[in-house]
């Protein structure tokens, strides 16, 4: 069954761009379509590395939308970066590659378990050092990473209310 609907596109760290969709494009069509629709947006299509919102899994370019499982994507993520090297210091420093679409709640989970961390205290990541820009859960780390640089250096604190 053909149905026609609609789909955001978010490509780095931009906004997400809504599109047109048929469930029987393929994710190359779709690409080739915003990059038509919207000129300047990305350059080469071919060159982005796809996921569905929430998923690790890269969704091949010749795949129709309909075949996306286990639903078909509501958002597709877009990177040049197939892997970004994320590197926490809380006391030391521990590293693991995520996909761009793995947002920061995920990161701060798998450091808190790495660190041994108490787990009943209020913990947050940041930006630019033990005292930088805390940065908000839901953000998906590939808008904080530019290509060819797939690394992204964070740090693990506990939250400090400060009562005056």
């Amino acid at each position: 069954m053909n149905t026609d609907s609609q789909v955001y596109i978010q490509i780095g760290d931009q906004e997400p761009r809504a599109i047109k969709v048929n469930d029987e494009d393929t994710i190359a069509s779709i690409l080739a379509r915003l990059r038509d629709e919207n000129p300047g947006l990305v350059e080469d299509p071919d060159l982005l590395v796809v996921f569905a919102e929430d998923s690790d899994e890269e969704i091949a370019h010749a795949r129709k939308l309909c075949e996306c499982q286990p639903h078909r994507p509501k958002i597709l993520h877009c990177h040049r970066c197939r892997k970004i090297s994320v590197s926490v210091s809380y006391n030391g420093e521990e590293s693991r590659k995520f996909g761009p679409n793995t947002k920061i709640r995920r990161v701060t989970t798998w450091a808190k378990n790495q660190f041994g961390v108490d787990a009943g205290r209020k913990w947050v990541i940041r930006l630019g050092g033990a005292e930088g820009d805390i940065l908000d859960p839901d953000t998906k780390i590939g808008k904080l990473v530019s290509f060819p640089d797939c690394k992204l250096s964070l740090f693990l604190t506990e939250r400090c209310l400060i009562q005056g």
